[in-house]
């Protein structure tokens, strides 16, 4: 895991699955604001009513994942 500038980036580095939490990030608070996992383009948190807080997320073998906290 690492920050590059606004961008999250996830690897897993490993020939099995893994499932990440993330916990800690800015949760999405207000309507329209959410995380986006870029190369699914899967919106992985919510603004309300989802839960705050935490994100979880399961890599495949030698995944990797970039989230971007959009508004």
């Amino acid at each position: 895991m690492k920050w590059f500038a606004d961008r999250l980036a996830l690897v897993n580095d490993h020939p099995l699955p893994v499932t990440v939490r993330l916990s800690g990030l800015k949760p999405p608070a207000q309507r329209g604001e959410k995380w986006v996992d870029l190369a699914t383009n899967e919106t992985v948190a919510v603004g309300e009513p989802a839960p705050r807080g935490e994100v979880t997320l399961t890599l495949r073998p030698y995944d990797l994942r970039v989230l971007i906290f959009s508004e």
